[in-house]
């Protein structure tokens, strides 16, 4: 049985040393072992990696992924890792002061966020606070810090009504000043641009005092102080009542 374990989490090769021996990652692996030994029907992983760097982190959410999945066992993944709980989970549970803020995929978590404190916990958000102006079909049109903003309408919500718009980073697209005005592009001005390797992290003034925090690919970058304008996705700009 320790043999098939240790084989579980590819340790077969270090049976005769201790623990304190070998790498941190590896020692995560003899915990995992050691709860595995037993053939348990549910697993509880409360917090494993907290203790490991960036990349060890990452190679062992997949390592436990993997052989959960293997052994075809439920396993409860307790974790304040956004990037952790998206990759290891079927379903996640966002958990509010004891109370349970939404239940469903990892998509579900991300794509479609209930309230404001699930959109702030999982992925990174910008919230525009507004009324609705108008509301027609599936659509309605937002009034926030002095732009309009088309998206998709809520159930049951009418003119006049307080909501509270919230954005993706990167779903926000950067166009150049001289780009042509349409639905959801508006006038704005980079006040801070930091690179990111692969990704450049703006801070970017819009309307009335707001400021978005907008990513976007490192290839085209925009200076501080740059007049721009900024398209705010349609169908990715979510509401929720406040």
């Amino acid at each position: 049985m320790v043999a098939d374990a240790l084989r579980l989490v590819r340790l077969e090769g270090y049976a005769s040393q201790y623990p304190r021996q070998l790498s941190g990652g590896q020692q995560q692996r003899v915990g995992l072992a050691r709860a595995l030994v037993y053939h348990p029907k549910v697993l509880l992983l409360d917090e494993p990696l907290s203790n490991l760097d960036a990349k060890l982190r990452e190679e062992m959410r997949f390592e436990i992924k993997e052989v959960v999945t293997r052994l075809g066992i439920t396993a409860v993944y307790v974790t304040h890792d956004q990037g952790e709980a998206l990759a290891l989970s079927d379903r996640v549970a966002i958990m509010n002061r004891g109370h349970l803020e939404q239940l469903g995929t990892p998509e579900e978590i991300y794509e479609s966020p209930r309230s404001k404190f699930v959109a702030e916990f999982i992925g990174l958000s910008n919230f525009l606070e507004g009324y609705v102006q108008t509301v027609q079909g599936g659509d309605m049109l937002v009034m926030a810090s002095g732009v309009s903003v088309s998206t998709p309408a809520l159930p049951a919500i009418g003119p006049g009504q307080k909501v509270l718009l919230f954005l993706r980073p990167n779903e926000v697209e950067i166009l150049p000043r001289e780009a042509p005005a349409g639905t959801n592009v508006f006038e704005a001005r980079v006040d801070k641009a930091t690179y990111l390797g692969d990704t450049m992290d703006y801070r970017i003034a819009l309307g009335q005092g707001v400021e978005l925090r907008v990513q976007g690919d490192a290839r085209r970058r925009y200076q501080a102080g740059e007049n721009v304008r900024l398209r705010l996705p349609r169908v990715r700009s979510w509401a929720v009542t406040e």
